[in-house]
């Protein structure tokens, strides 16, 4: 499996895209590492299932809580900081 030989040797996998938590790229990466028990720290960081907004980017990132802040406030949680 293509993700599990990438996986292999790291202790933290990291995916990103701007789109929704649910059906992405992240989910399927997440599906396969959680059924091999590879994912004690998952956190998933998107747009919730719901619908989308329009505006500036600015406001859009905070409604959606995707600001530069609440990502790396997501990853300190991952890594227990």
């Amino acid at each position: 499996n293509y993700i599990l030989v990438r996986s292999k040797g790291y202790r933290r996998d990291d995916t990103r895209g701007y789109g929704t938590v649910v059906g992405g790229l992240g989910s399927a990466v997440a599906e396969v590492l959680a059924e091999e028990k590879l994912a004690p720290g998952l956190e998933r960081v998107g747009i919730q299932d719901r619908y989308g907004v329009v505006g500036f980017l600015d406001d859009i990132s905070e409604e959606l809580k995707m600001t530069p802040a609440d990502i790396a406030a997501a990853a300190k949680k991952v890594l227990g900081k």
